[in-house]
């Protein structure tokens, strides 16, 4: 293991922590710990250089294990598969069942969508529009990447709106339904006595990438939302609660799109947010 100007002691220590992780047969490097990230990077240093330097390589990124590398696709994609493979660390490997090799063709008449791929909590689809009604040649063409949510991250919110609405239908606490609906349509500011300043969370920022046009996840958590508002009325009645006509438009107000968009922001006390979570444990 390279030093990196650290003392003897401290490469004392990380010796015994990892020759006691490796005494009980475990791979790779302890998870879980303190130092596991630094770990980590140390560990794909190799493997980074070899990113930024080969040829075939026009984009790369890595989050800890975690990695989406763009090829100009004049490769052999086996040849290169094996160089990629031969950079990673001592005795680790690719995880074949989430590996995805994707051929994105070049810009094209016919308006073909490559397929999506997820990364981050993210889905990526690449799609060409015409310029004009019937384009003849790829300069006619515009390549657009659409970003949205991934399957899981976008069940994740419509999860918890369905509940913030069940527990609603239980308790008839239409503030507590409200806030939790501004809490997952916006942003807000809270402030983390740790660093001594405020972090900044929300749509926009958990995903600050996620575009707009038609049929976005964002547009699909609205239509939800919408869904929840307007035709979930007769479900509430038969419980007992009934909701107003003013409560079901300070609902249908609040929007996905227009949070992220514009990156609306409101006040929670840290009382009101342990409140608001709490239906998402209990609900």
């Amino acid at each position: 293991m390279a030093s990196f100007g650290i003392s003897q002691d401290t490469k004392l220590l990380l010796n015994a922590v990892l020759n006691e992780h490796v005494s009980y047969g475990r791979p790779g490097i302890p998870t879980g710990l303190s130092v596991s990230s630094p770990l980590a990077e140390a560990m794909m240093i190799g493997f980074d250089h070899f990113l930024r330097t080969d040829p075939a390589v026009t984009f790369a990124v890595r989050f800890v294990d975690d990695i989406v590398v763009v090829t100009t696709g004049r490769e052999d994609p086996v040849i290169f598969r094996g160089r990629l493979e031969a950079h990673l660390p001592h005795g680790t490997c690719f995880n074949v069942k989430k590996n995805v090799t994707l051929e994105i063709p070049e810009k094209s008449t016919t308006l073909q969508v490559s397929s999506n791929f997820e990364y981050l909590g993210y889905r990526f689809r690449v799609r060409d529009i015409a310029n004009s009604p019937a384009p003849k040649n790829p300069k006619d063409v515009t390549r657009l990447v659409d970003v949205g949510l991934s399957d899981a991250s976008l069940h994740r919110y419509q999860t918890k709106l369905c509940k913030a609405f069940r527990v609603f239908a239980k308790d008839n606490r239409f503030d507590d339904l409200l806030h939790r609906v501004l809490y997952l349509t916006s942003n807000y500011r809270l402030y983390d006595p740790r660093v001594g300043r405020k972090r900044l969370a929300g749509i926009y920022h958990n995903y600050p990438f996620l575009t707009h046009e038609p049929g976005s996840s964002l547009h699909l958590l609205d239509r939800t939302l919408t869904d929840l508002v307007h035709s979930s009325q007769d479900i509430r009645a038969a419980n007992g609660t009934i909701v107003s006509p003013q409560q079901s438009a300070l609902l249908a107000r609040r929007s996905f799109v227009s949070g992220h968009r514009s990156k609306q922001y409101y006040s929670f006390s840290i009382k009101t947010l342990a409140k608001i979570k709490r239906c998402w444990f209990d609900g």
